[in-house]
């Protein structure tokens, strides 16, 4: 059989050198986290230090509070049917958040029409939404 060449040879033995100061440098840097961490008593982990879980205190969210408005929902809706004499989904919304209103009137609509206090008409094939009228 063959003999490896010499620097091949001289390629293994620096590298086997180069992994042995890497393994030195890797205890060197367990041992300093070691010592960091006794210094800052926190706990370890297998030699190693592990963060201080830092107190924090939980994010309170209160709830959105209630706005007040000069009219009910209702009203609002049927002052403007009155108004604007049938206004579209669209036009109602709108004045809806002009006010500061959450959200779409939808619920309200829905609720009036319910009610026989408004009378729907949808606008027509194919296009959302729909007139309101009172009945």
């Amino acid at each position: 059989m063959k003999q490896p060449s010499a620097g091949l040879t001289q390629r293994i033995a620096s590298l086997l050198e180069s992994r042995q100061a890497h393994i030195d440098a890797l205890e060197q840097i367990d041992k300093t986290l070691g010592q960091v961490s006794a210094a800052l008593l926190l706990p370890t982990r297998n030699g190693r230090a592990t963060p201080k879980p830092v107190a924090v205190g939980p994010v309170k969210r209160g709830r959105a509070k209630r706005k007040a408005f000069g009219m009910t929902a209702e009203a609002l809706i049927l002052s403007l049917v009155k108004e604007k004499k049938n206004p579209t989904t669209k036009e109602i919304n709108a004045a809806w958040k002009k006010e500061g209103r959450g959200a779409t009137a939808d619920n309200t609509l829905t609720k009036l029409t319910k009610e026989k206090k408004l009378k729907r008409t949808p606008l027509g094939a194919g296009i959302r939404g729909s007139r309101y009228s009172l009945p």
